[in-house]
Formats: C-alpha cells, sequence, structure tokens
C-alpha cells in the first residue's frame, strides 16, 4: 500500500518484500560485476594518466613560457 504525505510517495517494506524480480542466476550477477569492477578499475587508471599528462603539460608550458626553452620551427 502507498500512501502520499506532501509531495513524497512511501513505500511499505512489506510492499517491497511482496514484489517479483526477475534477476539473473548468481553466476550471471557476479560475471557482471567482475566486468564493471574491471572497467571501474580501468576508468581509475585512465583518469591517473589524464591526471600525470595534465601536470606535464602545465610543467612544459610553464618552461615555455618563462622562455627557459625555446622551440625550433
Amino acid at each position: 500500500e502507498q500512501k502520499q504525505g506532501g509531495s513524497r510517495t512511501y513505500v511499505y517494506f512489506k510492499t517491497l518484500c511482496q514484489l517479483k524480480l526477475n534477476l539473473p542466476p548468481i553466476e550471471e550477477q557476479t560475471s557482471i560485476a567482475i566486468v564493471l569492477m574491471a572497467a571501474d578499475k580501468e576508468i581509475q587508471l585512465l583518469k591517473a594518466k589524464t591526471e600525470k599528462l595534465r601536470e606535464l603539460k602545465k610543467g612544459l608550458m610553464q618552461v615555455l613560457l618563462t622562455g627557459k626553452k625555446r622551440l625550433r620551427i
């Protein structure tokens, strides 16, 4: 049974327990979790690499803009 209080709709635990959900078998859930964890790890590695490259760019720009190094064109 759902009731409203102000602008919020509530779902009671009893109602939630009565819901029937089609879930994949636990083996498939585990496989999906492994793939998602690997993707998360890859994302973190790419973020770290991106940050290192940003810092390198910042350092190189500082060297070029201060005139310490000149580019040969």
